[in-house]
């Protein structure tokens, strides 16, 4: 399935998806809009911090208190996971070793029956190589497919910025449960329709949180001959959504990044309030930190409010 990434995306917000347990409870049917958050916690060493409750929270909204009305830790809820591998030439060179990480960690990754992942290749147009299943044979088979010759468009570079917001609009935003996608990349994006905000604004509307797994030689963000880094690039993506950035290094190998996210898929917690009215299509502010101060907390920045 090819995704037609070159197109605009369409911008059509979403609500928020509900919050299905409840301290571990029964399932609740929740009428009133709800805006739900993934949070992990970290201590000042980077190790996550599991065991908080809904009072070891402080939640804002445009600089508002806002009181958090439900609280779970998400370990029991289904996880949807995406792979978006980059196989433009400056990332062909690491195809096989993401390849045979990417397949430990989907086995990994699926542990339940609705658990889902899908896996999809990336540059002048975006394929989709496995849709959403729960099959992890599949998903690993597909994998083979990253190297494999497809239809180029010459008149584009790698569109970073379209697979992002295509991705989140159709692949993944009535996905249930909790929803990441990881981007194995450099970053570089070169004729996309969209830009940078838009497929931040996709991804938060999706409520996904975005994992950048950088392979590249660019080891900080600032500019780099004129243009913003793509480190500095994923970085905003991901800070904004929740998610994490890493770079592939000696030291800090691609099995190592999985094993980090992995550990953060299952140790989050899920954290929903009533917003104030707002009109639609305007974007919120969220902050979402910890009373104690030495907890450090990681989650979207804000969500555009629906119909």
């Amino acid at each position: 399935m090819v995704l037609p990434v070159s197109a605009a995306s369409s911008q059509q917000p979403n609500s928020p998806p509900p919050i299905t347990k409840i301290n571990g409870e029964n399932t609740l049917a929740v009428k009133v809009r709800v805006v739900a958050i993934t949070a992990l916690a970290y201590d000042t060493w980077g190790r996550l911090v599991g065991g908080l409750s809904k009072d070891d929270f402080l939640l804002t909204e445009d600089g508002k208190p806002q009181t958090i009305r439900y609280f779970d830790r998400d370990s029991n809820l289904p996880i949807t996971i995406g792979l978006m591998v980059d196989t433009s030439g400056s990332q062909r060179d690491y195809a096989e070793e993401e390849r045979r990480a990417s397949a430990t960690f989907l086995q990994a990754m699926l542990t339940k029956p609705n658990d889902r992942a899908f896996v999809e290749r990336f540059d002048t147009l975006a394929v989709l190589l496995q849709p959403m299943t729960s099959d992890v044979a599949k998903l690993q088979s597909s994998l083979k497919l990253l190297t494999a010759p497809i239809p180029q468009n010459p008149k584009v570079g790698t569109l970073l910025f379209d697979a992002i917001c295509i991705t989140a609009q159709k692949v993944v935003s009535k996905e249930p449960g909790r929803r990441a996608i990881v981007i194995l990349t450099d970053g570089d994006d070169d004729g996309s329709t969209n830009n940078l905000a838009s497929a931040i604004h996709e991804a938060q509307l999706a409520d996904v949180a975005v994992y950048s797994v950088l392979y590249t030689p660019e080891a900080f963000g600032g500019s780099i001959h004129g243009h913003t880094s793509g480190v500095d690039i994923m970085r905003q993506i991901s800070n904004a959504t929740g998610g994490r950035l890493f770079i592939v290094t000696t030291g800090t190998p691609i099995e190592r990044i999985y094993a980090e996210i992995e550990a953060d898929m299952r140790t989050q917690y899920r954290i929903g309030y009533t917003p104030p009215d707002s009109p639609p299509h305007q974007f919120h502010k969220i902050e979402l930190k910890a009373r104690d101060q030495l907890i450090s907390v990681q989650a979207r920045t804000g969500y555009y409010s629906p119909e």
